[in-house]
């Protein structure tokens, strides 16, 4: 079985949408096959290792238990363009900690930044965020993504984003997109125009 990952936003010394992360690795080892013990994950950041200030990462790698936690400044990237990669839907519905095959995708963007994900005529993830489409004055992210993220189920109970389906034939009525994940949340999202991105 392959093992599960999970990426966590440590801010201003804030462990931020822990019990979304923790629900999350709970209900994926399980779903994985493993038979995790009750008390998992338990507190798994070692004691001492939450700076008290700045953006860092606290990455996870866990099955049945914890294997390794780390924790490491976070350094945003820039990402001005989409290649659209069309591709039967891959397996990525919990947080691998192998991406060969998303990887493998993200290989294809050619001069773009990154790519947006289509599977079935049905617009579904980039490389490593969730993504939301404006339109008509709404933000609607995709219904059936190739990972349901904790920053998209958080911005969902809020009512910032809601669920439904965006093809790839109608994405051009749509005004923007916003790019999200754990460790960049909804107002320091990249906001694109639709016309970032690019047709393979």
């Amino acid at each position: 079985m392959s093992l599960l990952l999970e990426s966590i936003r440590i801010e201003e010394g804030k462990i931020m949408n822990f019990d979304y992360h923790c629900e999350r690795m709970v209900r994926s080892a399980i779903e994985a096959g493993y038979r995790p013990a009750a008390s998992f994950p338990g507190r798994f950041i070692p004691e001492g290792s939450v700076p008290p200030s700045g953006l860092f990462r606290c990455r996870v790698l866990y099955g049945a238990e914890i294997i390794g936690c780390s924790v490491t400044p976070y350094y945003r990237k820039e990402i001005g363009s989409l290649r659209i990669v069309h591709t039967p839907r891959p397996d990525y519905s919990l947080k691998y900690a192998d991406r060969s095959q998303i990887d493998a995708l993200f290989g294809l963007r050619g001069v773009c930044d990154d790519i947006l994900i289509v599977s079935e005529g049905m617009v579904t993830d980039t490389s490593y965020c969730n993504v939301a489409f404006e339109r008509d004055g709404r933000w609607v992210t995709p219904a059936a993504p190739l990972l349901k993220g904790t920053m998209r189920q958080y911005l969902l109970d809020e009512g910032i984003v809601e669920e439904g389906e965006i093809s790839l034939s109608d994405y051009m009525s749509c005004s923007a997109i916003r790019l999200f994940n754990a460790m960049v949340p909804w107002e320091r999202a990249w906001h694109l125009p639709v016309s970032a991105l690019e047709a393979k």
